[in-house]
């Protein structure tokens, strides 16, 4: 099984030779093939079958479709291979790094469009990516930090010039060091950086995908999907 980021919604994609461990508490099922999506209503949690010939197209017929109600989605491709070699073999993939920044029982966040975010960015051409994600918090943060450990990778699709790319971000935890120098990164659309207290966080309107990072981190974020992803961020 891979999970990856949809529009803020988790995909969990199986091949077929995973079918037993797919969760079926789900509101419809979908077999799908080309040119088929524009026509079909998908709402909270949604099971879809996809041919291995027809994985790419699925992904841009999905991505134009609105979602404002789905929740969760469930893929099972109909291949033998590993689902991460498709998508290599589909879609570029976009290698960023991050970290989870703590001092004592504070969390660094940085506020972008109404939303708070970890700090993250791209892995430059040769830079190693545990440098990156300590470039990057302290580009977007002004914050230096030393790396604890790596701590898990996740993945999100987006598009660009009607092109979609699969994202693998590399999330680091992270001590403070030095914040005498804290400010947002104005150019790239930071508008706000705080320390947030732990006990604090479930208050903040995130993403999902770091709602899960941060519950998975900490294990006291309140974790509702339905509540959650209705917010369609």
């Amino acid at each position: 099984m891979s999970l990856i980021y949809f529009r803020n919604i988790p995909m969990f994609i199986y091949n077929k030779i995973s079918l037993g461990n797919i969760n079926r508490s789900i509101n419809c099922t979908i077999y799908y093939k080309p040119d088929y999506l524009a026509n079909v209503n998908v709402y909270g949690s949604v099971l879809f079958y996809v041919e291995e010939d027809s994985f790419k197209n699925f992904f841009y017929e999905l991505w134009s479709k609105p979602l404002f109600d789905v929740y969760k989605i469930t893929l099972l491709v109909n291949t033998k291979k590993d689902i991460f070699d498709l998508i290599k073999k589909d879609f570029r993939l976009v290698e960023s790094a991050g970290g989870i920044v703590r001092k004592e029982d504070l969390i660094l966040m940085e506020l972008r469009k109404e939303v708070w975010d970890l700090p993250k960015g791209h892995v430059e051409k040769n830079e190693n990516v545990a440098d990156a994600a300590k470039r990057e918090v302290w580009e977007e943060c002004g914050v230096e930090c030393a790396i604890l450990e790596k701590y898990l990778n996740t993945c999100h699709v987006f598009a660009a010039d009607q092109e979609i790319f699969f994202k693998n971000i590399t999330w680091y935890l992270m001590s403070c060091l030095d914040d005498s120098k804290m400010k947002p990164q104005k150019e790239e659309g930071i508008l706000s950086v705080e320390w947030v207290p732990i006990i604090e966080l479930a208050k903040k309107r995130m993403y999902m995908s770091v709602i899960h990072l941060l519950t998975t981190y900490i294990n006291i974020l309140p974790l509702d999907p339905l509540k959650i992803c209705r917010e369609n961020i």
